[in-house]
């Protein structure tokens, strides 16, 4: 957190949901979300720049809208679904030179996270 640019910019995540299945749906609790909305408001030393979810199922959709009602209007506009990796390349909130390999990008996984 000590760089300039991650002050500057913020952070962005990728969270890829490919392997999640009900059974993951059935840990998540109201007060999970409410910790979630928490953090990402007030308590990251960076401010959240972005927020992509990669690889959703169709079964996350209605807690996803559940979510995005919580949210604060800016960080509602922050939050991106992609339902595939052409998707997530498209995104104009995100510069596909940042990416790791793992997901498209021509980084490995470290250098894109330092």
């Amino acid at each position: 957190m000590q760089d300039k640019n991650t002050q500057l910019y913020g952070l962005t995540t990728i969270l890829d949901l490919q392997h999640l299945s009900p059974k993951h749906l059935t840990q998540v609790t109201s007060r999970e979300l409410q910790r979630a909305i928490f953090l990402m408001r007030s308590e990251l030393p960076a401010k959240m720049a972005g927020a992509h979810i990669l690889n959703h199922p169709r079964i996350i959709w209605p807690l996803f809208k559940v979510f995005m009602r919580i949210l604060p209007k800016k960080l509602r506009r922050r939050v991106h679904l992609h339902s595939d990796l052409a998707s997530l390349h498209k995104s104009e909130q995100l510069d596909v030179a940042t990416l790791p390999n793992c997901i498209g990008g021509p980084l490995e996984l470290q250098d894109s996270i330092d």
